[in-house]
């Protein structure tokens, strides 16, 4: 688990000195704090599944950037949730939590949006800072996951370690492909979000590098898709999203 140590100043800074860039040290701070959230979650024995940016940093090493917020696919309803989040807050690492699911996103899939706020160690003058919680409420879509543990060089651990199941380094891949389809399932031209796209495309060459079984990045591919297709209600096939990225 994750020590105590991992969210002090002294860490951070030395954290922040080892990667060799001109890092911000909140920002680093906010990944560690995902990291407790995401393990605090995890310790109540839900059924689930993290995606997303914090998923790569369980999976490559060294890391290629920093990831702020924790996505989950969860098939326990919201409303279970509640109970849970207010014993997180109870441990005390965190100093309250919000429903945020009234926050404005892009399909109609069962999405639930949450903040977990926390008094900072860097700037103690500044507030609160919150970490972002997503959570779909789905049956894992993913054609093959893994156990990873919840261990990280930014990160000073001790037993007992949690580990997470994630999607493997193909399926991540399969799901990164489809948001190149801009007027489909993609990340829509419309949104005008450029950084939210060259963050896709760096986290795909990425994960290339890495990726030895294109037939599960197909398969995760297609899935994705689909499910993109029904959560935004289009009336197009798996083939219409491919015409549409290239």
């Amino acid at each position: 688990m994750i020590s105590e140590d991992s969210y002090t100043k002294d860490w951070i800074i030395k954290k922040v000195s080892e990667t060799g860039k001109h890092s911000d040290p909140k920002i680093l701070e906010k990944v560690i704090r995902a990291f407790l959230l995401l393990e605090q979650i995890q310790s109540e024995a839900i059924p689930l599944v993290l995606k997303g940016g914090t998923s790569l940093l369980l999976h490559l090493d060294p890391p290629q950037r920093f990831s702020i917020d924790i996505d989950l696919i969860m098939t326990i309803g919201h409303d279970k949730l509640a109970p849970i989040f207010d014993k997180i807050v109870a441990k005390g690492q965190f100093t309250s939590w919000k429903d945020d699911s009234d926050r404005k996103h892009k399909t109609n899939a069962p999405v639930g949006h949450y903040k977990f706020y926390y008094k900072s160690a860097i700037d103690v003058n500044f507030g609160e800072e919150p970490i972002l919680l997503d959570v779909l409420f789905s049956e894992c879509y993913y054609p093959s996951t893994i156990d990873k543990a919840i261990v990280h060089r930014w990160l000073l651990t001790k037993e007992p370690i949690i580990h997470v199941k994630v999607p493997d380094i193909e399926s991540i891949l399969g799901d990164k492909l489809t948001a190149f389809a801009p007027t489909t399932i993609g990340i829509l031209y419309t949104k005008n979000r450029p950084v939210e796209i060259i963050k896709q495309l760096f986290d795909v060459a990425a994960l290339f590098d890495k990726a030895q079984n294109f037939n599960t990045v197909k398969e995760s591919y297609l899935k994705i898709a689909e499910e993109e297709i029904k959560f935004r209600e289009l009336a197009i096939t798996w083939k219409d999203t491919l015409n549409d990225i290239f």
